[in-house]
């Protein structure tokens, strides 16, 4: 989901699972094993809003923080498609690399 929230704030909040199983995976708040979506956006407020939102749909929040940090969660990267608790996906999101990073490293011979 990209959006605008009150003005010219964008944020990103995101999964890579298909939207049949975003609405059934969600959980109460505490549950164990629930599921996280990662935000990217410049405004903390409206990431916050966000965040909330997300928690009342059933999933906990990864913040990635401003939208230059999205890249985190694009395809290739480990925390992008498979199911992650919030602790997980802070975990992939800290491992990622960018995808030019990943195309400039040396091929084995």
């Amino acid at each position: 989901m990209i959006g605008r929230m009150g003005g010219p704030q964008y944020f990103f909040a995101g999964s890579a699972s298909g939207a049949a199983e975003l609405t059934k995976d969600g959980q109460p708040s505490g549950s164990n094993n629930r599921r996280a979506v990662v935000i990217a956006g410049n405004d903390p407020s409206a990431r916050t809003t966000v965040s909330q939102l997300i928690d009342e749909f059933g999933y906990d929040t990864v913040d990635a923080g401003p939208l230059k940090e999205g890249w985190r969660i694009q395809p290739g990267t480990p925390g992008y498609g498979p199911r992650r608790t919030a602790e997980q996906l802070r975990d992939d999101l800290a491992s990622a690399k960018r995808r030019r990073d990943q195309a400039t490293a040396t091929p084995a011979r």
